[in-house]
């Protein structure tokens, strides 16, 4: 899944539309719809912006996944 992808789904979990999470993160709407439907790549300091929007972290925001540790 792209980065895109993983923000349009924390979007939509938040209920949010393209323009309200742009608003509220302080990027244009269209920069956002590249990121999601084009599949350009933010600059970390607006992803930051954005995953405090949707509240999430960054790691959970672009999907990375942590291996589980063997017990």
């Amino acid at each position: 899944m792209t980065i895109g992808q993983h923000i349009n789904l924390a979007r939509l979990k938040k209920e949010l539309s393209v323009r309200e999470l742009a608003e509220k993160s302080y990027v244009s709407p269209n920069t956002i719809a590249c990121w999601i439907y084009r599949g350009t790549h933010p600059d970390i300091e607006l992803l930051i912006s954005v995953a405090d929007v949707l509240e999430i972290s960054l790691d959970e925001l672009v999907g990375r996944e942590f291996p589980k540790e063997d017990k």
